[in-house]
């Protein structure tokens, strides 16, 4: 959940975040910068429902960058039925985070029927069948994406064997 109002600046994430993620805002305002892009100028916060559950992860910071960039009126198309895992350098770039495989999962088990992922992780994503995985070197690059400038190529298991020029081995490090 996110909130816009008057009376402050700043984003304030909560909702039990761990540190990595309270750390999340610096990461997004220096990839804002870095990109092109500058934060809303208003008091925003962000709840992490449920907030009686412990949050923790880089993998927040992509999607929590994508709905300021709504906010502040970069992107104008409608990202619910979207899904985001990443995290961000602080000069825009998406980097891998672990525990991709079951988040995807989880997010086609909710109805999500697409999911942008780091370049990094799209071998891992595109095994999981009923969701069309995406990917993004940068956060210029997505965004691009999903103003419709670029259009994105769907990763497939077979695209990401040709693509890396090895083999796709099962990871049981999820098991």
């Amino acid at each position: 959940e996110v909130n816009v109002a008057s009376g402050g600046i700043g984003l304030y994430i909560v909702g039990l975040p761990d540190n990595t993620i309270k750390e999340s805002h610096e990461r997004i305002q220096a990839a804002f910068e870095n990109s092109g892009y500058r934060l809303i100028a208003k008091k925003t916060v962000v709840n992490l429902a449920p907030a009686d559950i412990k949050k923790e992860g880089s993998h927040y910071d992509l999607p929590l960058a994508v709905v300021l960039m709504q906010l502040s009126g970069n992107l104008k198309k409608n990202i619910s039925d979207l899904a985001f895992i990443g995290e961000l350098s602080l000069s825009g770039e998406i980097r891998r985070v672990n525990g991709v495989l079951p988040m995807v999962i989880k997010a086609r088990e909710l109805g999500v029927k697409k999911i942008f992922v780091p370049v990094e992780n799209s071998g891992e994503a595109a095994v999981v069948d009923g969701i069309d995985v995406y990917c993004a070197k940068n956060l210029i690059e997505l965004m691009n994406i999903l103003n419709e400038d670029e259009v994105a190529e769907k990763q497939t298991s077979n695209s990401v064997k040709a693509g890396h020029g090895k083999e796709l081995m099962p990871d049981f490090c999820q098991v």
